[in-house]
């Protein structure tokens, strides 16, 4: 059954709400951000329990993690990252040019040592805000990088989206060096797939939206591979894993947000698959 949430607001609460429980932690497995190793690591600049001396919110708000009850947002419009109390949404800090943070910053994760890999649209490219409060470009890719998501092995995906379509494998630099290895090409022509997540048997499953159609795919990281999975009304823009078989994906025109259970979904040669495996969570939680 489904039904659409009355607003994109809507929509936004109950997924920053979800976030909170677990849909998009660090220590959940099936989010696709592996456990932190480095409890209490904090960036240079984040102070919990004091807010910024500026509380201009986000302009254009894109990428969102939720970890130890804060929000880390990516501001695309703003050019910046933000750190937010997810409890009372008071700033706690920003990082903006002076920080090295450029380029459009569009989505992020966190990493195992409390610092943040972040993806520039506009600019292109990886950043890694490091726990000084300084930010590096670590990969070099074209205009359009957009999602990033972790596998809990530790494998760090980045995508391209809306002006290009490629995937990639790249990887973080390691004990405190600055740079890392070029990135590793997965494919360039894995469509418009934005904001992604890696769920059950290591797939990157993400919204996909080519030629006025929303869907869910799920991509085989190994060679590329693209099965679509579900349809999805409207424009889908991100997409969270749940457990090991259920994603939320969250859509505009119309606003709604879906719950896609891969339990439900036929084989590839079943005869008589079900007429929709789609679902819509309401803000009250039912589904």
């Amino acid at each position: 059954m489904r039904t659409p949430l009355t607003s994109l607001g809507a929509a936004l609460a109950l997924a920053v709400a979800a976030t909170g429980c677990g849909v998009d932690t660090t220590d959940t497995p099936t989010s696709g951000t592996p456990p932190p190793t480095a409890s209490g690591s904090t960036i240079v600049g984040v102070t919990p329990g004091t807010l910024a001396a500026d509380q201009t919110p986000p302009t254009g708000t894109n990428g969102i993690r939720y970890l130890d009850g804060r929000l880390w947002i990516a501001d695309y419009a703003g050019n910046q990252l933000l750190v937010a109390d997810a409890e009372t949404g008071g700033i706690l800090a920003r990082f903006g040019a002076e920080a090295g943070v450029t380029g459009g910053p569009d989505d992020l994760v966190l990493g195992p040592d409390g610092t943040v890999y972040w993806t520039a649209f506009t600019g292109g490219g990886v950043g890694h805000l490091t726990l000084d409060g300084r930010s590096r470009t670590i990969a070099a890719l074209p205009p359009g990088t957009n999602p990033i998501a972790w596998s809990t092995d530790g494998t760090l995906y980045v995508g391209e989206a809306v002006t290009a379509d490629g995937l990639y494998e790249v990887t973080p630099p390691e004990g405190g060096q600055t740079s890392a290895p070029a990135p590793r090409t997965i494919s360039d022509a894995v469509g418009n797939v934005n904001a992604f997540d890696v769920g059950p048997g290591g797939l990157i499953y993400g919204p996909n939206y080519v030629d006025q159609t929303g869907t869910v795919v799920a991509i085989d990281p190994a060679d590329g591979a693209v099965t679509t999975i579900a349809d999805i009304p409207g424009y889908p823009t991100a997409l969270r894993t749940i457990d090991d078989h259920r994603l939320l994906v969250l859509a505009n025109l119309p606003s709604a947000l879906y719950e896609v259970d891969l339990s439900t979904l036929p084989a590839a040669d079943d005869p008589n698959p079900p007429e929709d495996p789609r679902a819509t969570v309401t803000p009250r939680g039912d589904v």
